[in-house]
Formats: C-alpha cells, structure tokens, sequence
C-alpha cells in the first residue's frame, strides 16, 4: 500500500528525533571519557575510626591528613603544637566527635589547616566558668584556616560549650564558610576571648543557627583585631556580641529571627556598617 505524504513525513521526523537523540548519548559518552581521572588526594588517608590522637602524632611536621567519611571518636583531648592539615576526602564526611566528652581538639601551634570537617560536640559536664570547646586556638596557635566546616551543638550538654574557641593566640585565625548549629544550652559557635587579644581573626561567609542562650558570635574580654562580616546568623539570643573589647569592624551580617541582632558592651574601637541582623 502506497504511503501518503504525511505518514513519510511522520517517519523521517521520528528517525530525526531518533539520531539526535543517539548523538547526544554519544556526545555525553565521549564528554565523559575526557573528563580527567579524578586524582587522589595529596597526604595520609585515613578510614574511619582511626585512631586521631595516634594520626596527628606520627604525621610529618607539614602534612596532611585526609579523612575518609564516617565517624572518628576522641575520648580524651588532643593537644598538639604540630604544623599539619586536616581535611575531608574528597566528595565525603568525616565526623570528628569528643565521645561524651565536651572538648577534644587544641592547637597551640601551626600552621594548621581544617577543611570540609564536621565536628559533633560531644556532651558531658564541664563547668569551667569559659567552659569547653569542640576546636580550641590556644595560647601559641598561629594560622590556623578552618574552611567548609560543620560544628554541630549537642542538646545535652552541661555547663558551657564553645564550638570554636579562640583565646590567646597570636594569629591570624580564619574562619570561612563554615556551619555553626544548634547551642541549646550555654555557649557560641565562634568565641574570640582572653587578654592580651587574638590577633587578626577573621570570621567570614559563615552560618550560623539556633543559638538559644548566647551570642552566635562573642568577641571578649580585650580582643583586638577581629573582622566579622558577610556572615548568615538566624534564631540567636544574640547573633553578634561584642563585650569587654578594643578593636573589631562587624560588617555586612544578616539574619532574622534574633532577639538582638549586635550587641556592644564596655567595648572600644569598634566599626560596624552594612549589618542587617
């Protein structure tokens, strides 16, 4: 039977569909092949539950240790004036928990690097009047970078607990893009403290939530040279406190839900513009 016109027409425009569609699985195919092979990290890789204290003792002074995804427990504080990194690998998530205790990581040292981490506080009691933290830069610590972090509050704690606690080192700190969450109980998710100052901190691009009793954010007691800015804080008692201090800018901050969005207390030298807390 001979086909009308409109039923050849029909058939060439559903083998044109056809081909194009098979050249485009070609094209994706070969896109593909020419992708480089992805590279493996540069340091020790490490599988989960490894023990970090035993890490961090036996890695070269500038090294790096690459963390595979899972769960890491430090049941009892590391404290470490070594210069090394500690990162994520690639496309994974390692936890690093204190394991029923509320602080677990100290740096007195450096240069350090931690990057692509989550860090779980670990809850228990400390009743310090500064209390705990997950992350501490101590006295001594110097360039330390925490960047694309996850500090995650426990509901349980007792006492009071930082999540990342400066006092006392002599910079610079950086702290970007990181996730601070969840404090029900008493403390911050960054806290810039102690005399003679921490010297050129930097707290930028972060988030920072549900922070129910303090500030999100505290510089205190006599710390100098601290940038705050381009930082998301929502759902805070306070999202940024600035007590007891001499020199910081609080610049370019946003965030809704805060019972007060800056609060400045006894403090000196301070330049704030842009915030909308």
């Amino acid at each position: 039977m001979a086909r009308t016109l409109a039923q050849v027409d029909a058939r060439l425009t559903t083998e044109i569909a056809d081909r194009k569609a098979a050249d485009a699985a070609l094209a994706a195919r070969i896109a593909a092949l020419e992708q480089p092979a992805p590279t493996e990290p540069t340091g020790t890789v490490l599988p989960a539950g490894t023990s970090l204290a035993t890490a961090i003792a036996n890695v070269a002074p500038g090294g790096t240790l690459v963390l595979r995804g899972g769960t890491y427990e430090v049941p009892s504080m590391i404290v470490t004036a070594k210069s090394f990194g500690l990162v994520a690998y690639p496309g994974e998530t390692p936890v690093i928990t204190g394991a029923g205790r509320p602080d677990y990581l100290y740096f007195r040292g450096g240069p350090n690097l931690l990057r692509g981490l989550t860090f779980r506080a670990g809850g228990g009691t400390y009743d310090d009047s500064m209390g705990s933290a997950c992350v501490e830069a101590d006295t001594g610590c110097h360039d330390l970078t925490v960047e694309g972090c996850t500090f995650l509050g426990h509901a349980a704690m007792s006492g009071r607990q930082q999540l990342l606690y400066v006092s006392s080192s002599v910079g610079p700190i950086a702290v970007t893009g990181c996730t601070f969450d969840g404090m029900q109980t008493r403390g911050s998710g960054v806290h810039c403290y102690h005399d003679p100052g921490p010297a050129g901190i930097t707290v930028s691009g972060c988030t920072f939530r549900n922070f129910a009793y303090e500030a999100a954010v505290l510089v205190d007691q006599l710390a100098s040279d601290v940038l705050v800015e381009a930082n998301r804080i929502d759902n805070a008692n306070i999202a940024i406190q600035y007590r007891k201090s001499l020199g910081a800018v609080i610049r370019n901050n946003t965030g809704t839900g805060n019972r007060i969005g800056l609060q400045v207390v006894s403090s000196t030298n301070l330049v704030q513009s842009g915030n909308a807390l």
